[in-house]
This record gives C-alpha cells, structure tokens and sequence, in this order.
C-alpha cells in the first residue's frame, strides 16, 4: 500500500493476527492493527498460570494465539456440560440436544480468562474486543506470540482491550 502512496494505518480482524499477514505485508509489517473477540489472557491476572503453562508445553514463536486460552476455557465449559448431561442422563451417552441444554444452562463458570455465562445459542455474556499493533520487539516472548518467520522479533503486541458488556 505504502509504495503506491496509500500511507493509512491498517486495520482488520483476527484474521490478520497471523505469521502470514506479518510475512506478506514485507517491509510495511509495523503498525498493522488486528482485532480479537475476546480478553487478552496475557492482560488478564487470573489466566496468568494458563498461559505460562500453555507456553511451557508449547514453546514455539507461533504457538500460543489470541484464542489459546478462550479454547481452554471453552473445552473445560464444555466438559463440565457434557459431564451434567451424562449424569441427567442416568450415566448414558447424551444427545447434543441435552448437551447444549446443559451448556445454556451453565452460569458462573470460572474459566482462566473470567466468569462466564452462557446463553441458549451458547454464546458467553463476556464482550471483550482485544486490540493488537504489530511491532518490533526486543523479545517474542512478550508479544502475543505470533510472529513473523521473515522479520526478525517483528509480533502482534496487546495494544488495548474493550469491555462492552460492561
């Protein structure tokens, strides 16, 4: 874009937080801006062990992502879920129908990143958007953890995070 003068920040959602935008943007790879639908669980106190565990077991420059953590929670949300429909179920394999009943019916899961509700589609009552700025970092590690393979410590970094169910 720069080198047909359109010198404008650029801005899109989590689609773009990858390695791959960060390769094909070449030189023009700082300041690209990325969105994820979801808290920062690296800006979050109480997804502080999750993360650190995550990144021991997982210790590659991309391995850890903005829905890393999300997932965690999404699975345990969903295990504990599918735990109830068994046991409603007298001990036997439940429908999908009595799973997600089950799931709209969980409220008050402490999950790594908060509290969640969940609602009859099994959507979450949490509203976080993340905002995210490539940059070039003295450290990886500090990033989001996506990074490009071309530049060198060049990483989406958490810019700021929006709370709209707030």
């Amino acid at each position: 874009m720069k080198a047909i003068g359109f010198d404008v920040p650029y801005f899109g959602g989590d689609g773009i937080e990858t390695s791959q935008c960060l390769d094909d943007s070449g030189d023009n790879n700082l300041n690209v801006n990325s969105t994820s639908a979801g808290a920062d669980a690296t800006q979050t106190p109480t997804a502080k062990d999750a993360v650190a565990a995550f990144k021991k077991q997982f210790p590659g420059p991309n391995d850890f992502g903005g829905y890393s953590i999300q997932a965690y929670d999404a699975a345990n949300a969903l295990a504990q879920a599918v735990g109830r429909a068994i046991k409603n179920n007298n001990g036997n394999m439940p429908t999908r129908d009595q799973v997600r009943a089950e799931m709209a019916k969980t409220k008050g899961f402490k999950g790594a990143i908060g509290t969640y509700d969940f609602d009859a589609n099994g959507d979450t009552n949490l509203k976080f958007v993340s905002v995210y700025t490539s940059k070039q970092v003295a450290d990886p590690a500090q990033s989001t953890g996506v990074c490009s393979s071309k530049a060198k410590n060049v990483c989406y970094v958490f810019s700021k995070q929006f709370n709209f169910g707030a």
